[in-house]
């Protein structure tokens, strides 16, 4: 019996060490947050949605206030027409994007003991500081490669889209697939240093953060924040096809064949996301990547 209890309490030892060697092996979810926050915890579910509308709304009305204002002033409609689908006022429309990066950051303060610029970065995923380990050249060689896989997989999915809706003819005009190449360097400057990193923050480092330390969790955190940001890219086309009168099976087939790719783009941007530990630079590299690789292709081929 002692030597039975003896081996019982040897096994138990060496099931703890090896527990908690897993325990030291294994990252911290929030290893670069905890020290930070001044309430012990990250926003809620309620503050993860409610801030990405308010950041949406105000990107909106400064958009529709840029071209009410023009519009005012020259009076000429054919003019905002003509703006809309010009690549060079677009590109200084798009730097409106920074109010998705601005809104968060000012917000995640009130959760910080010391919130100064360097913490609010921090607590979104933009750090070098945290793990040891952590190395940038590396987060930046996976983005470029993921973003690869990327274009692959959302050209397959397209593919099937199309095939799915074959009897429908699906027609979507893209001012970007029109680009000369100055106007394509402009624009691939603008996804790395505005568009990837501004809509990461946003979607990803508060949204998703938030809704997966939420009642949500890993899986649906991820899923609900996938889906509202393939819906939010789609709202400009969903109004756009509600007011041009288009029959309800045309509107079906289009929205369908636009969804289900920004969504799987989306779940893939999530899923790197946590992987790499919510830092910020693995999807914004990739992000970026992948949408300029979009648009050289549409350069090279349409």
């Amino acid at each position: 019996m002692i030597l039975q209890l003896s081996g019982d309490i040897s096994q138990d030892k060496s099931s703890n060490q090896h527990h908690q060697n897993i325990q030291e092996r294994s990252p911290k979810k929030e290893y670069q947050n905890t020290s930070l926050l001044s309430r012990g915890t990250l926003w809620g579910l309620l503050p993860s949605l409610i801030i990405p509308i308010v950041a949406l709304i105000a990107m909106l009305l400064s958009s529709e206030l840029i071209i009410a204002f023009i519009l005012l002033t020259t009076a000429n409609w054919s003019l905002v027409l003509d703006l809309a689908s010009n690549p060079l006022f677009l590109s200084l429309l798009s730097l409106l994007e920074y109010i998705f990066l601005l809104i968060p950051i000012v917000h995640v303060g009130k959760y910080l003991r010391e919130p100064t610029i360097k913490n609010r970065l921090k607590i979104l995923g933009y750090t070098l500081e945290e793990p040891k380990e952590f190395n940038l050249a590396k987060e930046a060689l996976i983005g470029l490669l993921l973003a690869l896989f990327a274009v692959f997989m959302v050209t397959i999915i397209s593919i099937l889209m199309e095939l799915i809706f074959s009897s429908v003819e699906i027609s979507v005009d893209d001012p970007l697939l029109d680009l000369n190449a100055y106007e394509l360097i402009l624009w691939i400057f603008i996804m790395f240093l505005v568009i990837a990193p501004s809509e990461e923050v946003l979607f990803r480092g508060f949204m998703q953060k938030g809704f997966v330390r939420s009642r949500l969790g890993n899986a649906l955190g991820i899923v609900f924040s996938a889906l509202i940001f393939a819906f939010i890219h789609l709202l400009a086309t969903i109004l756009d096809f509600a007011l041009s009168g288009i029959s309800l099976d045309v509107f079906i087939a289009t929205f369908a064949s636009l969804f289900v790719p920004y969504l799987a783009l989306s779940l893939l941007l999530g899923l790197v996301f946590q992987w790499r530990n919510e830092n910020l630079y693995t999807v914004t590299i990739m992000h970026g990547t992948y949408n300029s690789l979009l648009l050289l292709l549409g350069f090279l081929f349409f």
